[in-house]
């Protein structure tokens, strides 16, 4: 067995929204093998000396000055940098996440299970699937209605109907 690096510095290049949308598709991979973001910067990105010499030498021709007016104007790609730090489950046989939580898809953070928008980033969840995730986890046989029908085997959805016939379940069992 290899040993994990503690550390991974990943860059994402382009302009800052590819970056950051780059950065966000690669933070989920990311935390299914333990590493979490710690820090990131965005550094513009610059012309080198060399170029701005060159248009500035070229500056006696007409494309010269075309091509100084273009450095001026067009931003080069920047650079995000992200540090990712490996964190492994503990020992304990206890979940790294509890059920009562989920992962944010945009910034990998932690959140409520119930939560419909990320504290941390503002990320919105749709309110229809958060309820249906939670009506999973109490889906446990202690908590479990069962179908008032006595021929049907199914228990109480989400709607207050049988998830199995479809009747909807009052409570009293014949």
């Amino acid at each position: 067995m290899s040993a994990q690096e503690q550390i991974i510095i990943k860059t994402y290049k382009g302009s800052q929204a590819e970056a950051t949308k780059a950065f966000q598709a690669d933070s989920v991979n990311m935390v299914n093998q333990d590493y979490y973001p710690t820090s990131q910067t965005w550094a513009p990105g610059t012309y080198g000396c060399g170029a701005f010499l060159l248009a500035l030498l070229l500056c006696a021709i007409l494309i010269g000055i075309l091509v100084f007016i273009y450095m001026l104007i067009v931003k080069p790609a920047g650079t995000l940098t992200v540090t990712y730090e490996l964190r492994l489950p503990s020992k304990s046989p206890k979940k790294q996440i509890a059920d009562e939580e989920k992962v944010c898809p945009s910034c990998a953070e932690k959140i409520k299970l119930k939560a419909i928008k990320c504290r941390f980033c503002g990320q919105e969840f749709d309110a229809t699937e958060v309820e249906k995730q939670v009506a999973k986890l109490s889906n446990n046989v202690s908590t479990r209605v069962a179908c008032d029908d006595g021929n049907c085997i199914g228990i109480l959805g989400p709607d207050g109907k049988c998830i199995r016939c479809g009747k909807p379940i009052t409570g009293n069992q014949t």
